[in-house]
């Protein structure tokens, strides 16, 4: 070794510590703060990425002076392809959520690198509208039974993420109460009749029933006994309405709400993971999801997106589920905005997040130090090449990247999901 070669522990060189955990699924409705914001911090802009992005905000900045119908968002790739990163990131650009002291949207434009159309439209989009995102992975969402509908399961995410019952008649009961100003008086009397926490006592309402009964008459003059209670709440247990129209309804109300209380421009996301895989060969279920899409762009005229995540690209996944082409065609149409997502620059994305190192270290070498089976320790000395921030043409024998094939016939890409998880950890 000459005498300009210095030693370093592999560890000493990388940006980013070698022993950090990188999560091999994303799960979008993980929004933990240290976990949303490595995501963001660690999140790589292939030019693809960035195409798909600016179209995608695009097309939210053109409904402040437009109204449209079209709001549907389709995304789609292969186990690995990023597609739950790519939506979980563009929910938390849309929303830009603060981090001790930035916000998500700075963070995203850290990773911006000369792009100047994509880091004027985070801007603008940001500061146009006060944006809120409702993320879910559907298949972990349905109940166990799977006779959920897929409204009924958008509905019900909708009331928790407000604060509401997840059992839509109380969830109901609970908005009345609210709009008449006794809901507090409710849950208050609830609280000191049974000694129970209201949020744990409505998951098992029927259980309680008389309570709720009881704390009614003494919340509110509007019934003169149990009894009249009694029949208020079989009327809202019975004339519960949830189907499309009544969603996109109830969810314009609540944007139109917010912009009476905020004198802010308000949009309102619903963001759904991995559809296909619950839609599987059901015609109906993708008939629902249409009609949902339908109903997001005819009451809410650009104020509500619905977006999805699937395996297939939206022209792949129909003609196996629906057998009409005037069918296949109205569903498609009500999907405009679709990105697809290959392997395209996944050596960036590796190089990126897990190869990049520290600036110049005039190192010329480097000793990986390294557990060998039959031997304690044993050195392997490695030429680096030039450039100081790429180790990509030396290192591919340690962090071997495999083979992406294409589409396979059969679906079945457990083998590549895995590899591709394990270098990368997206998805």
């Amino acid at each position: 070794m000459s005498d300009t070669t210095t030693s370093h522990q592999i560890h000493e060189i990388f940006y980013r510590s070698i022993n950090r955990k990188i999560d091999r699924v994303v799960k979008v409705d993980n929004d933990d703060p240290s976990v949303v914001k490595k995501e963001l911090e660690e999140y790589i802009l292939t030019p693809q990425l960035e195409r798909h992005f600016s179209d995608a905000l695009e097309a939210v900045i053109d409904t402040e002076h437009a109204q449209t119908e079209d709001v549907g968002m389709w995304v789609s790739g292969f186990f690995g392809s990023g597609k739950s990163h790519f939506m979980k990131i563009l929910g938390h650009v849309l929303e830009n959520r603060e981090f001790d002291d930035t916000q998500a949207a700075d963070m995203f434009r850290d990773r911006i690198e000369g792009n100047e159309m994509l880091d004027g439209a985070v801007g603008s989009v940001t500061q146009k509208f006060d944006s809120e995102v409702l993320m879910f992975q559907i298949g972990a969402k349905a109940d166990a039974s799977g006779s959920e509908s897929i409204t009924e399961i958008i509905h019900r995410e909708f009331n928790t993420s407000r604060g509401y019952a997840s059992m839509p008649w109380v969830a109901q009961m609970e908005q009345e109460l609210e709009s008449r100003g006794v809901y507090d008086d409710f849950v208050n009397a609830i609280e000191t009749n049974t000694g129970k926490d209201w949020t744990e006592a409505r998951k098992d309402a029927m259980f309680v029933r008389s309570d709720m009964e009881t704390a009614l008459v003494e919340a509110t003059d509007e019934f003169d006994d149990e009894d009249d209670a009694a029949r208020a709440i079989d009327d809202v247990q019975d004339n519960v309405l949830i189907n499309p129209s009544t969603l996109a309804e109830d969810i314009v109300d609540y944007v139109e709400k917010r912009e009476e209380e905020t004198g802010d421009n308000c949009r309102y996301f619903v963001f759904i993971d991995e559809i296909s895989q619950f839609i599987g060969d059901d015609g109906q279920l993708l008939l629902e999801l249409q009609s949902i899409v339908e109903e997001f762009g005819q009451k809410g005229k650009g104020k509500i997106f619905l977006g999805v995540t699937s395996q297939e690209q939206l022209q792949q996944l129909i003609p196996g589920v629906l057998e009409k082409e005037a069918e296949e065609s109205k569903v498609i149409d009500r999907f405009p905005h679709r990105f697809d997502l290959t392997s395209e620059n996944l050596d960036k994305v590796v190089r990126d997040r897990v190869l990049s190192k520290k600036g110049s270290t005039g190192v010329q070498s480097v000793i990986f130090t390294t557990s060998m089976k039959g031997s304690s320790r044993q050195s392997i000395n490695s030429n680096l090449p030039k450039s100081e921030t790429d180790y990509s043409g030396q290192l591919h024998r340690l962090l071997p990247v495999p083979s992406l094939p294409a589409r396979h016939p059969s679906g079945n890409f457990q083998v590549t999901r895995k590899r591709l998880r394990r270098s990368v950890g997206r998805e």
